[in-house]
């Protein structure tokens, strides 16, 4: 019943929006606010909040019986069509497991029948969703925006066909930013993981990150829910921008949500009026991974400060760079209402603060304290990690240093100037390595490592005046990491340890470190094997087969460069090339399937003048635009992988060359993801390989029986077809061309030919020479039509990816 709570009498389709944590946690959560908002929009959808008991409520259900329900309806969870778990910490893990046992739900989804709802899942966890895949039936990748609509969307479109769930999936494994687990199986060897092999043709190689491409327009969280009692981020939070330029090395955050996007000042203006207007808020924050980067926050800061400072309406800068020019916003902000300031330094000396990429210097760090103080700021936590790789004992003193230097700092500031009761708390976490960092290779220290470096600094924290030292426990950041880490061997060590008493691992009152020991043991694992080992750049990592976009290739080049202290500068001024050699990806609808490949050149040529895209051109008496595109669709062939490159005479953002395309595009074509090149010189054409394709073919009853057969004697032999050469026409044998070629009969007149083709200079294949010489073979009077779902490069992977 909490204010601006939707409540819908009935829907054709139930959504259940899953927190496997408590309640105030989960109401915090800025993600799962805006898909409540984009699910209750949809005329056929209702979506219900569900989060994990506290351990009294736990008990009450299971002594009564009752099933875990909605807070919105008190619908029973296993009512739902679709269950979607929003993982943003490793040790939720188990939580997922107890939402599930208090509906009656089987935890593995090889063990869920048709008459169970579909569980997804989403969030920064999903990087490497090895450790939980074998629980989900689908996992998505990326911003839940852009999915989640598509995933209703299919989801509707197979309930009305009648597919079963297997069908189903293979259907939502062709949403981007969708991964379908069991379509997938891991491999291993002398007990380490060598391969994740696909077992389908019909799913991705590589399921590719979604990203929302226009954050100004996209969707937000509608009318804010309020909540009676108090969460833990109770108030506003206006999400300026996603994304980081900076490329600190052990962030994932900063790599898996590249590239930068922002909303407008009127925007978020506007965004601010609604939410004070129907929430009652009175503390406005700027959520972003690093608000004082966003590019208009002066003009920001001053409009909500001047707009709502006579209501009495605070605003909060989480997340601050040290090196922010933020004094006059500091003075604006203090003016209404004062809280703690954070700022984040990594590390204690500049060495290690250079290895980590992180940017600043301990100048960089006074100045912003000082600022601070001398707008009446009297609370600082400065934030550090500890065991980053390459750390020393000097790196670690170095943070009581700079902790003193702050102290003394304020101490500078004359007393009528500074405000009363100094308090700098010095918070230091320990590093994890986490998948689509540089330092994903590195290892964590040994437990009792961890612990001797948290007493050499407690020791030189005594005594300190002023100076409040934390520490994080070492135990749940060993277990964080090996899930982080981790294969999909994990998920019986998750229900084993689940079945032993593991529950609510983030709260210490519940942290059971001993069961997870027993747990890994009885199935001849241990932490250690999946933390503290340093791994081979060339070996397979779990997570391999996800593309983040960002590319192993730069990970690699960053993680040499911290080894040998070399920074690497903000990505605002000028690319760093970590998206490779990708251009711009565009599909092509059933809708302008006869256009032909030159048609779609002038067409795009055309677009680029109607979007005012700053274009280069050749010289010469006939100018063009500097353009190449990839391999040629035969006229009737739709696809979801047509890329082209073009050279731009000015800087602008791969995002917004997107939207300003797709805004004066005819409808049937869209471009899909448009990124920036590292090599002026890199050519599309030299690292095709080969297209994969569905042909879908309708054929009486008789024919259809007969295809597989067919497939398979075609394949015996050559298959020569006749083909247009420069020197006339000519008998060509194509089977070299055909690498790949499966048959999936729907039903009695409906099968799928999945079939995989070279691209290559020397040797070609159109699939339709194929499909061809395979109905003269079957069939002359079939119906059919072709559909390329992607490009492969010459490693195997999605293209264009690597140099």
């Amino acid at each position: 019943g909490e204010l601006n709570s939707i409540v819908k009498n009935d829907a054709e389709y139930k959504f259940a929006l899953c927190f496997p944590d408590v309640y105030e946690i989960g109401m915090s959560h800025l993600g799962s606010r805006i898909l409540y908002n984009i699910l209750n929009k949809r005329e056929d959808t209702l979506c219900e909040r569900v989060f994990t008991p506290w351990s009294d409520m736990e008990n009450l259900l299971r002594e009564n019986n009752l099933p875990l329900f909605s807070l919105e309806s008190k619908r029973p969870l296993c009512d739902f069509d679709i269950i979607g778990f929003s993982l943003l910490y490793e040790l939720s893990y188990t939580n997922v497991l107890t939402m599930l046992d208090l509906s009656g739900i089987p935890f593995y989804a090889n063990e869920r029948t048709e008459n169970y709802p579909l569980i997804i899942c989403g969030g920064p966890c999903t990087c490497n969703p090895e450790p939980i895949a074998p629980f989900m039936d689908a996992v998505v990748i990326g911003d839940g925006e852009e999915v989640t609509p598509r995933i209703m969307d299919v989801y509707a479109e197979c309930k009305k066909k009648g597919l079963r769930k297997h069908d189903m999936l293979l259907e939502m494994a062709n949403i981007e930013g969708i991964y379908i687990p069991c379509f997938y199986e891991a491999e291993y060897k002398d007990n380490r993981f060598v391969a994740l092999n696909r077992i389908s043709d019909r799913v991705p190689e590589r399921p590719m990150r979604s990203v929302v491409k226009d954050l100004e327009h996209a969707e937000y969280v509608g009318k804010l829910l309020v909540p009676y009692m108090s969460i833990v981020h109770d108030r506003i939070a206006l999400e300026a921008f996603r994304g980081c330029t900076r490329g600190c090395r052990f962030c994932q955050a900063g790599f898996i949500y590249r590239p930068v996007r922002e909303r407008s000042v009127d925007t978020l203006l506007k965004y601010a009026d609604e939410l004070v207007d129907c929430t009652g808020y009175d503390e406005i924050s700027l959520f972003s991974l690093s608000t004082g980067d966003y590019s208009e926050i002066h003009t920001l800061v001053k409009n909500i400060v001047d707009r709502y400072s006579k209501q009495n309406v605070s605003i909060a800068l989480p997340s601050l760079r040290i090196d922010s020019s933020l004094k006059d916003d500091l003075e604006k902000i203090q003016s209404v209402r004062k809280a703690g300031l954070t700022l984040a330094p990594e590390a204690g000396t500049q060495r290690l603060r250079d290895v980590i990429n992180k940017g600043v210097t301990e100048d960089d760090l006074i100045r912003s304290v000082r600022d601070a103080f001398e707008s009446g700021w009297t609370s600082v936590k400065l934030y550090f990690m500890l065991g980053l790789p390459t750390e020393t004992d000097e790196d670690l003193l170095g943070i009581v240093d700079l902790a003193k230097k702050v102290v003394a700092e304020y101490y500078s500031v004359p007393k009528d100037v500074r405000g009363k009761g100094l308090r700098v708390t010095v918070s230091v976490s320990t590093f994890v390595p986490k998948p689509f960092t540089p330092f994903q290779w590195e290892p964590q220290l040994a437990l009792d490592e961890i612990r001797g470096r948290q007493k050499l600094l407690r020791d030189a924290f005594k005594g300190l005046r002023s100076i409040d030292f934390q520490y994080h426990d070492s135990e749940t950041s060993l277990l964080e990491a090996s899930f982080a880490r981790g294969d999909r061997r994990l998920a019986d060590v998750i229900v084993r340890a689940y079945k032993l008493g593991a529950k609510l691992d983030s709260w210490d009152e519940f942290f059971k470190f001993d069961v997870y020991r027993q747990a890994f043991a009885e199935d001849g694992l241990s932490m250690e094997m999946y933390a503290s080992r340093n791994r081979n750049v060339e070996e397979k990592l779990p997570w391999d087969h996800i593309d983040m976009l960002v590319t192993k290739e730069y990970l690699m080049k960053e993680r040499e460069k911290a080894l040998m202290e070399i920074t690497t500068k903000d990505c605002r001024k000028g690319c760093n090339g970590c998206f490779g050699n990708k251009y711009a990806r565009f599909t092509k609808s059933d809708a302008v399937r006869f256009v032909s490949h030159l048609d779609i050149q002038r067409l795009i040529h055309r677009a680029f003048r109607r979007a005012g895209l700053p274009i280069a051109f050749s010289k010469g008496f006939n100018p063009h635009p500097l353009t190449s595109f990839a391999s040629a669709l035969s006229v009737g062939v739709t696809s979801d992988a047509e890329w082209f490159d073009v050279h731009i005479a000015e800087n602008i953002e791969p995002c917004e060359f997107a939207a300003k395309l797709n805004a004066v595009l005819p409808e049937g074509f869209r471009i899909e993801q448009a990124f920036k090149a590292s090599d002026d010189k890199y050519s599309l054409t030299a690292f095709m390989e080969a297209g994969e394709y569905r042909i879908d073919v309708s054929a009486d009853e008789a024919d259809i029986t007969r295809i597989q057969g067919c497939v398979s004697t075609l394949l015996d032999g050559p298959i020569i077809v006749q083909k247009k050469t420069k020197s006339g026409i000519k008998d060509v044998d194509i089977r070299p061309g055909v690498l790949k070629c499966n048959v999936d009969v729907i039903d009695d007149t409906h099968a799928v030919l999945n079939v995989t083709t070279s691209l290559t200079v020397s040797g070609s294949v159109n699939p339709d020479l194929f499909l061809g010489a395979l109905s003269n073979a079957w069939c002359k009077n079939a119906d059919y039509s072709i559909h390329r779902t992607c490009i492969y490069s010459k490693d195997g992977l999605y293209m264009p990816l690597y140099q």
